[in-house]
C-alpha cells in the first residue's frame, strides 16, 4: 500500500472533490493486509448511528407499503428470492426484503414492518439523502485509500435488521460471489447501529465499529502472515 506523510490530501470521487483526512495507523493497515479484516471502535458517532437507525425504520414503513409483491430473503442455501425480479431488478432502488415467518397465514404482517423485515436495498448511497451523506464521506474515502483501493465505487448498500424472533439461518458465503470483478476487489464496509456484544447474540467486543471486510481469497493478501495484535479484536464473520 502506498502511503503519504501528509495528514490531509485531496482525492476526487465521482467527480467531485472529497478532502480526505489520514484515519488508519501503519499498525491497522498492517492488520488489515494480514487478516482479510479490521474492526475500528468509533469509526461513526452514536449521533450518527443513531439517526440513521431511525431513518431506516421511517423508510421501512414506507417501503412496505409501496411493495406489490412481497420478496422473502433467505441466506440459508435456497435462495428462492433469486429468481424473483423484485430482487434481481433492485441493484439501482430502494426496496424490501422480508424474513421468513415474516406473515402470518392470513397474508398480514405478524408484527410492524421494521420487525418483519431482513434488510433494505441496494441502492439507498445514491437514491436516500442520509445514506448517502452516510456513505459518502472524507473519512470513508481515507480508508478506501489507505488500505489500497484506486478508483472505489459504491455498487451496493443494505441495511440488515437482523430479527431477534424470526428470520432463517444464515451460511457461510463469500460477498464477491454476489458482487464479482476480475481481478477480484470486492470489500465491503459493515456498521453495526447497535453496540455488538456477546448479550445480543453477536460477535464479540465492546464497540459501536466501522468493520471493513474483504475476502481471504483476495489475490492482495498474502497467504501467510503472523497475526497482529490490533488484528485480534474480534472475528466477525464473512458477509
Amino acid at each position: 500500500m502506498k502511503s503519504s506523510s501528509a495528514s490531509t490530501r485531496s482525492a476526487r470521487r465521482a467527480g467531485s472533490e472529497i478532502r480526505v483526512v489520514k484515519v488508519l495507523s501503519t499498525e491497522q493497515v498492517a492488520a488489515y493486509r494480514c487478516d482479510g479484516y479490521l474492526v475500528v471502535p468509533n469509526f461513526v458517532s452514536t449521533a450518527k448511528c443513531v439517526e440513521l437507525r431511525a431513518h431506516a425504520l421511517v423508510l421501512a414503513e414506507r417501503l412496505a407499503a409501496e411493495c406489490p409483491h412481497p420478496t422473502i430473503f433467505t441466506a440459508d442455501g435456497t435462495a428462492q428470492h433469486a429468481a424473483e425480479a423484485w430482487f434481481l431488478e433492485s441493484g439501482d432502488r430502494m426496496r424490501c426484503f422480508f424474513e421468513r415467518d415474516a406473515f402470518l397465514p392470513d397474508g398480514t404482517l405478524r408484527a410492524a414492518p421494521h420487525l418483519c423485515l431482513n434488510k433494505l436495498g441496494h441502492a439507498m448511497h445514491d437514491l436516500d439523502p442520509v445514506f448517502e451523506s452516510f456513505s459518502r464521506t472524507p473519512e470513508l474515502a481515507a480508508v478506501a485509500d489507505e488500505i489500497g483501493m484506486r478508483d472505489p465505487r459504491l455498487l451496493q448498500s443494505m441495511y440488515i435488521f437482523k430479527q431477534a424472533h424470526i428470520g432463517g439461518e444464515v451460511q457461510s458465503h463469500i460477498d464477491h460471489t454476489y458482487l464479482r470483478t476480475e481481478p477480484r476487489s470486492v470489500v465491503g464496509f459493515w456498521f453495526a447501529l447497535d453496540d455488538a456484544t456477546a448479550p445480543w447474540c453477536c460477535w464479540t467486543g465492546r464497540f459501536r465499529i466501522a468493520r471493513v471486510l474483504t475476502q481471504a481469497t483476495n489475490p492482495a493478501m498474502p497467504t501467510r502472515c503472523t497475526p497482529s495484535k490490533a488484528g485480534r479484536t474480534t472475528r466477525p464473520t464473512t458477509g
